[in-house]
């Protein structure tokens, strides 16, 4: 029985703490208000090292478009910056991938704009255009993508940045698109 019991506490323990990656930050606006925030925690053993990184939810982008002769053309692409910060007790590497991204007629919303995450080196310096394209450019199905060390206490800023692929004619579509990707923590050895 008490095999029973503590397997369906640690099953709801498990579930209850998969739900937070999916919550939605809580906007209080107006004239103030409330929101609820789950404090989750784990304790963990006398030599373990802890892995604590903060995450944004989103990283927005905007495509400013101009029209050659019928068909939307990305001008310039706009991107916010999204701060990754180590809570934790050891050096990580981070690293992203693209999961999917949305679907114009039948052309992937990636081969049409160039779309990449700009991040200073280990060194501090940025990457040149030419090395940031090269490097750092998502793709659909593509491998992950090295950003680099965020080292204990520290943070690391992740940049969208753009351009037109003019190698590929399709046009753009006005709309919203949501490109998912996936961040991958790990402890740097």
């Amino acid at each position: 029985m008490k095999k029973v019991l503590s397997l369906c506490l640690t099953a709801a323990l498990a579930f209850g703490m998969g739900l937070s990656a999916f919550a939605v930050d809580t906007t209080v606006t107006g004239e103030g208000g409330t929101g609820d925030v789950n404090l989750n925690g784990e304790v963990l053993g006398a030599d373990a090292d802890v892995i604590s990184v903060a995450m944004p939810v989103s990283i927005d982008f905007m495509v400013e478009t101009e029209d050659q002769s019928g068909t939307l053309t990305a001008k310039a692409v706009h991107g916010a910056t999204g701060t990754f910060t180590n809570n934790g007790s050891c050096d990580v590497t981070l690293s992203v991938s693209v999961a999917s991204a949305p679907v114009i007629g039948s052309t992937s919303f990636l081969e049409i704009v160039d779309l990449a995450l700009e991040t200073p080196g280990d060194t501090g310096m940025m990457p040149s255009d030419t090395e940031l394209f090269s490097t750092y450019k998502l793709a659909a199905g593509g491998s992950a993508i090295e950003l680099g060390t965020i080292a204990t206490g520290a943070s690391r800023a992740v940049t969208i940045k753009g351009q037109d692929n003019g190698g590929d004619s399709t046009a753009l579509v006005a709309g919203n698109y949501t490109i998912a990707t996936t961040f991958k923590v790990a402890k740097k050895v």
